[in-house]
């Protein structure tokens, strides 16, 4: 069963907007939801209560300390494009459905993250439900946005950063063997 996390679940993503899962009811498939609500006490007890009787698997939680245990076992996460949940979701070969991102520097990390392919925006509730639906049936996308995610990855960028050290060393003539450093620490 595919696996949707959903954070952001404050007074941001979710908000007042929780008429945003009824619209999951029209996925096709029936998939499992962890919805993240964070410290909004009282929109996990609306929700709760709405999504009870949903075809879907629903997990509704509060504040939790093991998102990246829930990162790793889903197939996509909905959220806004905050830095530090984003780059976790890289971390984790997450695919994103980034969803109302406050203008500024959230807009521009939605922009950066989908040109990068890593994330696909939506911009009404309609077309999230449209998105998280093609996402879950295109099982080819999902594999693009993961490989997608491996140049952001430290591992990779120690050997872009191996490239210019060695780049500056050969100017000055400095025969340094870091290449070889750096790659027995890769394994």
């Amino acid at each position: 069963m595919p696996t949707v996390l959903v954070m952001g679940g404050g007074y941001g993503l979710i908000g007042e907007g929780v008429s945003t899962f009824q619209q999951f009811e029209e996925i096709p498939k029936q998939v499992q939801l962890f919805i993240v609500c964070g410290y909004n006490e009282k929109l996990q007890i609306q929700l709760k209560e709405m999504l009870k009787d949903s075809k879907h698997l629903v997990h509704v939680t509060g504040y939790i300390h093991y998102v990246h245990e829930i990162m790793a076992i889903s197939d996509v996460m909905i959220t806004k494009p905050g830095g530090v949940t984003t780059f976790e979701a890289i971390a984790m070969k997450l695919p994103m459905l980034l969803y109302k991102p406050i203008p500024g520097q959230e807009q521009d990390n939605a922009n950066f993250l989908v040109r990068s392919g890593v994330a696909i925006e939506a911009k009404n509730e309609h077309e999230l439900t449209d998105l998280l639906t093609k996402i879950l049936c295109n099982a080819k996308l999902l594999q693009e946005m993961r490989g997608n995610s491996k140049r952001f990855h430290p591992k990779e960028a120690a050997f872009a950063l191996v490239e210019v050290i060695e780049a500056i060393n050969r100017t000055k003539e400095n025969q340094y063997p870091i290449k070889d450093f750096m790659y027995s620490l890769s394994y």
